[in-house]
């Protein structure tokens, strides 16, 4: 159960299903180089990988542009 105080960094979040177990070294390469250079990527077990950002605005942003060029990485991103 998570409780609202410390888990602050979940609402500048984004959650990441990757199309393979291997990806996320090179995902977060990709992202890196495609300017997503402050982004925080985390392994959450299996494809899943939690995606932190600084602002709600930059995530938001960035889920656009994952929306387009992500679909070669991710199954999906909510």
């Amino acid at each position: 159960r998570a409780y609202e105080e410390g888990i602050g960094w979940l609402n500048e979040s984004l959650i990441v299903k990757l199309s393979s177990f291997l990806a996320l070294k090179d995902f977060k390469a990709e992202l890196y180089n495609m300017g997503m250079r402050d982004v925080v990527a985390r392994d959450s077990g299996g494809r899943i990988v939690s995606l932190t950002f600084n602002f709600v605005q930059h995530m938001q942003e960035c889920k656009e542009q994952l929306g387009r060029w992500g679909k070669k990485w991710c199954d999906s991103v909510k």
